[in-house]
């Protein structure tokens, strides 16, 4: 008689379902499966996004960040194996710096390979390792063919059984077409490597945050070590001095702006035409403040000229440096294009999601122990508060919570505390502005890291609730006239099964069935329930069916429709029981007429008092058996009268055989004296015989039915 709703990852299909299931019946559910598997992933993906942006750029180390890089690739690719290298362009190698989804297989592999995988060193295969450019590409090599022979092919192949090593991926991680590393993702066999758009734009942003710690390392070395860093940097960097007058500038940074050092070197920073205009005044402002002293460094986003022409996004990294007693401004730029890019759409992916929320039909709302942080116009017309008195400082979350469920949502709240697993969806009762009570479904996420913060989505149940106990009322009604029907032979005896199932089921306090008496031309009382002797005497009792009758069961006989009193007390045609109503309590009446293919049977009639009303729902379920009722009791008197016609020829046979052998017995035997005389015999015998066959006759009509000899 229940409901619930639930989300599952379903291994079989692979997708992501929100499953609601509920009973319509005893012993029968209804389970609807609606794929959510697009939302799902569209919101991890851009939180996936948002969130290792945010962690790369607070690692402040490469160790760390080849770590990063590699349990962030496996979390997105599942149950594979993912080797994160960096490159060696001096010895042009390829270093392992961190491998994650080994799992137990750890050991074996050490003693396999007699050493640590992490810090194993192969050469670079220029058409199988490097330079693969900004796409993963599908390699067809197995681990012998990509170690270059460095581990054997015994030892590969017994790797490869253990790992059950299937598709392998790779693909480097480069900027400014530099070779900084590369990544290779080992997928299990029958498992396929999904969201390689996710992965991809992951190890760029990771290429970004790798040049971003190479640049500020080297920037951290020696003077001794500052040329080398300067010319070898993957990233284009510009010096200029209090005149800005531009003092030296890497190759890398030539080859951006498409210009030769000579020409560069010796003028103007302003002069040299690679900053975007628009941006000119941003960028003296920030040397200003670096010259005077305001600040140490500048971070700024600027558009520089490329050599194609176009302008990138650049984020600039500019230090003063004190060198040959003069200050220089250094310039590092990092091209951020392809990052922005990302960051406009995840902010415009937002404001979508935003403008989704807002006009969503379920409410949705943000809340930590301080109280709500957002809700949605959803949020707000379900509960009749304003958004302003919701988000109010002074506004207690335990208002819209119905007194009886207070401690449900407490021992969530405990449970969550103590890092136990709940329910992600529950039901609970809200009370709103008004003072009405409602049943809400809600399913939440919990999303604070160090406190408690969850974000939560309400919908409103109440009616479904009440169609679900609607139904399941309405099926116990059926079942009950069902069984009624079957187990009765008199309509007395159905008429007060169905009554006493009706006062169960729908709570009424008063029933009475009157059906039609042709003859009488009267309604007539053949079953009631609830009634004190005293109304029974003057109200349960026959009703001449004729247009001035006051009783409303003969109006609703004769209009054929149902009548529905609010207040029998104050109903005039009736004013002359008012007494007796009001002694007993009685205030509402509802009759509704007995009919079945046209045929009118009689009147079902259900009162009760003053503090359980007839609701329309009530109302409803009678209406919905009304012509059941009639038919069942079609069906019993259907069946009397074939009992009573049956009765009439058992005994039309009985009276048939008395009647007629009676008087041939009594002729047989005056005969048979007759035949002990000599005379007349031969007449006698031929009238014995006439007799027997007329015996033979009436003996066929008495047993078989049939008139023959």
């Amino acid at each position: 008689g229940g409901s619930s709703r639930f989300e599952i990852f379903s291994k079989p299909l692979g997708k992501y379902l929100e499953i609601s299931v509920f009973s319509l019946s005893k012993g029968e559910l209804v389970t609807i499966f609606r794929d959510i598997s697009g939302r799902v992933k569209y919101v991890n993906t851009l939180k996936f996004l948002a969130d290792s942006v945010a962690q790369l750029n607070e690692i402040d180390s490469l160790e760390a960040l080849y770590d990063f890089i590699a349990k962030s690739i496996k979390s997105i690719a599942g149950d594979a194996i993912v080797v994160v290298s960096s490159y060696k362009p001096k010895s042009k190698t390829i270093v392992i710096q961190s491998v994650k989804g080994l799992g137990n297989n750890i050991s074996t592999i050490l003693k396999l390979l007699g050493k640590n995988v992490v810090g194993m060193e192969f050469p670079v295969h220029e058409d199988k390792y490097a330079q693969y450019g900004e796409k993963l590409v599908k390699l067809s090599d197995g681990i012998y063919r990509l170690s270059s022979g460095k581990i054997s092919k015994r030892v590969a192949e017994i790797i490869q059984k253990l790992l059950n090593i299937g598709d392998i991926y790779s693909m480097d991680i480069t900027r400014g077409g530099e070779l900084f590393g590369n990544i290779t993702i080992i997928m299990r066999k029958e498992k396929k490597l999904e969201n390689k758009d996710l992965i991809e734009t992951f190890i760029k942003e990771a290429g970004i945050a790798y040049q971003r710690l190479l640049i500020l390392q080297q920037l951290r070395e020696s003077e001794k070590r500052y040329r080398q860093l300067y010319e070898n940097a993957g990233v284009p960097i510009f010096t200029y001095d209090e005149n800005l007058i531009v003092t030296n500038v890497n190759e890398i940074a030539c080859i951006m702006a498409g210009v030769k050092k000579k020409d560069v070197v010796g003028k103007n920073m302003l002069d040299i035409n690679i900053l975007h205009p628009a941006d000119m005044k941003k960028a003296l402002d920030a040397m200003e403040k670096l010259f005077s002293g305001k600040e140490d460094v500048a971070i700024e986003k600027l558009r520089l000229r490329r050599a194609d022409g176009t302008y990138g996004i650049f984020e600039i990294y500019a230090t003063i440096r004190k060198f040959a007693g003069r200050k220089e401004i250094i310039n590092v730029c990092h091209d951020v294009t392809e990052k922005e890019r990302l960051l406009k759409e995840l902010a415009e992916s937002e404001n979508r999601f935003r403008s989704l929320v807002e006009n969503a039909h379920d409410a949705i709302y943000i809340i930590s122990s301080k109280g709500f942080e957002y809700v949605n116009p959803a949020f707000e017309k379900l509960t009749g508060y304003s958004r302003e008195e919701l988000l109010s400082e002074d506004f207690s979350f335990w208002t819209l919570i119905h007194p009886d469920d207070i401690e449900k949502i407490k021992e969530r709240q405990r449970a969550r505390e103590k890092k136990k697993k709940i329910n992600s969806r529950y039901e609970f009762r809200i009370i709103t502005k008004s003072g009405e009570t409602r049943v809400v479904e809600v399913a939440t996420v919990d999303v604070g890291r160090e406190s408690y913060r969850v974000i939560g989505i309400l919908r409103d149940v109440t009616e479904k609730i009440k169609a679900q106990e609607e139904i399941n009322k309405l099926s116990n009604l059926h079942y009950l006239v069902g069984m009624g029907i079957n187990r009765n032979d008199t309509v007395e005896g159905l008429c007060r099964d169905l009554l006493a199932g009706i006062k169960d089921v729908l709570d009424v306090d008063y029933g009475s069935i009157f059906l039609y008496d042709k003859d009488k031309k009267s309604l007539i009382p053949v079953a009631h329930i609830g009634y004190p002797k005293e109304m029974m005497r003057k109200i349960v009792k026959e009703y001449p069916v004729e247009k001035d009758q006051p009783w409303v069961a003969v109006k609703v006989f004769l209009e054929v429709k149902e009548k529905y009193i609010k207040n029998i007390q104050r109903y005039k045609p009736l004013a002359f029981n008012r007494d007796l109503y009001k002694k007993y309590g009685i205030k509402e009446l509802y009759t509704v007429p007995l009919i079945v293919k046209e045929e009118m049977y009689g009147v079902l009639q259900v009162a009760s008092r003053e503090n359980n009303p007839i609701t329309d729902d009530k109302r409803k379920l009678l209406r919905a058996i009304s012509e059941e009722i009639a038919a069942g009791i079609a069906k019993i008197e259907a069946e009397e009268r074939m009992r009573e016609m049956l009765e009439r020829e058992r005994r039309f046979k009985l009276d048939t055989s008395h009647y007629f052998f009676n008087p041939i017995a009594i002729a047989k035997g005056y005969l048979q004296l007759a035949l002990e005389d000599d005379d007349g015999k031969e007449k006698i015998l031929k009238a014995i015989e006439a007799i027997e066959r007329v015996e033979k006759v009436v003996k066929n009509i008495t047993t078989k039915g049939e008139i023959r000899e």
